[in-house]
């Protein structure tokens, strides 16, 4: 595997959907933009003129050589827009390094959550992204089969993801979803820090922790995500009908159901005997952990 630099062969910028076939491009505008090409040869977007992008090429030739079309002479969509659903970010709390723009330095990784069906936790050459690490600056990164990723597009809406974090020495840091992250289809994106024992919802905030060392913080985070649905297709839902309960439904006995508060502390941990269970619980917003046969499902509900 290895990196190439190119930009548009001719004397103006270069629309996306101008290339032979689909990959992954890594440009920069006040910060770097990941886009995937290769779900959609018509993805809008384009290189500007004088510019260039990397992308990761993996071949066992000495060379490869591919086609781009002449411009038709209009841009399409943005330059380097970002085509991720969901974006991560790690930087220091109180940091007094900044960009150019004055804005904080921040490590950013993108997840693109699909149907179970659709889900996938091998490589992909042309969708995903392979992190490249840098010692001076705190790094966050997915971690899936012994692997780390800046970037993967295929993970289950439905699953969890291991988050792996490395920071240049102690102190404390935050995780947040960036401000331009459009993240509007996500029911939940919920931050478990096993440390603490605490769960976050980071559409809620960002979630503030103490790196006790330097270097590599591994199987430490978990995150969760559910795609927004209609309650109907989905099998484990809470509602509040009545003041002061909350009833988990479509769950099976046996399972662990976990109750935790605004604040990310669990508050009442159960083993289900039914396939219903109710809480009596203080009014306001909580998140249910329900621990299945099949693995967590992370859901959030207003108490009435």
């Amino acid at each position: 595997m290895s990196w190439n630099l190119f930009g548009s062969p001719y004397l103006c910028a270069m629309n996306y959907s101008d290339l032979q076939y689909g990959r992954v491009l890594y440009g920069y505008e006040n910060g770097y933009k990941t886009v995937n090409t290769s779900n959609n040869t018509t993805v809008e977007g384009h290189i500007p003129s004088g510019s260039a992008v990397f992308t990761q090429t993996a071949t066992l030739k000495d060379a490869e050589i591919f086609t781009v079309a002449q411009p038709t002479g209009s841009k399409s969509g943005d330059a380097f827009e970002n085509m991720t659903s969901l974006s991560l970010a790690i930087s220091p709390v109180g940091s007094t390094r900044t960009t150019d723009d004055e804005e904080t330095v921040a490590d950013v990784l993108q997840l693109n959550a699909v149907e179970s069906s659709e889900a996938r936790t091998d490589f992909d050459m042309g969708a995903d992204g392979v992190k490249w690490m840098a010692e001076d600056r705190p790094q966050i990164y997915a971690e899936q089969n012994g692997g780390r990723y800046s970037l993967l597009s295929a993970v289950d809406k439905e699953g969890s993801v291991q988050i792996g974090l490395s920071v240049p020495q102690t102190g404390t840091y935050s995780l947040y979803i960036p401000a331009d992250c459009d993240a509007y289809d996500y029911e939940t994106v919920v931050l478990e820090d096993k440390q603490t024992g605490t769960l976050t919802d980071l559409k809620a905030g960002a979630y503030t922790f103490n790196a006790p060392q330097a270097g590599d913080l591994n199987d430490r985070f978990q995150l969760y995500f559910n795609r927004s649905v209609d309650e109907a297709e989905s099998n484990i839902r809470v509602v509040s009908t009545t003041a002061g309960q909350a009833r988990v439904l479509g769950i099976q006995p046996g399972d662990v159901i976990r109750v935790y508060n605004t604040q990310g502390m669990l508050v009442e941990q159960r083993k289900a005997d039914a396939t219903e269970a109710t809480f009596s619980l203080p009014r306001g917003i909580h998140l249910f952990k329900v621990t299945t046969a099949d693995g967590d499902v992370v859901k959030k509900a207003a108490v009435r």
